[in-house]
């Protein structure tokens, strides 16, 4: 099966309604919100299956959160790192600037 993986940490989290998203093709796949437990712990590495999508076709994969301000900090920090797709043929590319599209996040990302 298709797992894509990834690092996250949450370094602070202000309430439950913030939340980082993972979609496919507009279709939420993953969630986490700012009441999680992982809430202020070092990052953690994470594994979703995907198996789903994995029809051949081509796929948009993005990653979108939202914080709304409403609790005592003010806002939450959901940070994103290493992200992989192992078993991805060699001519599959990713679209940083489509992952990425609020452009928090720069730098080439390489063709798995």
């Amino acid at each position: 099966n298709p797992i894509l993986r990834f690092n996250l940490a949450i370094g602070v989290c202000d309430t439950p309604s913030d939340y980082l998203e993972l979609l496919i093709d507009d279709h939420r796949v993953w969630s986490v919100d700012g009441g999680s437990p992982l809430c202020g712990l070092p990052g953690r590495d994470i594994e979703v299956d995907i198996s789903a999508h994995a029809d051949g076709e081509p796929h948009d994969l993005s990653f979108h959160c939202e914080t709304f301000g409403g609790g005592p900090v003010g806002f939450s920090n959901f940070i994103v790192d290493l992200i992989e797709l192992p078993g991805i043929p060699s001519s599959c590319t990713v679209d940083a600037t489509h992952i990425f599209a609020d452009g928090f996040e720069s730098g080439d990302l390489e063709a798995w």
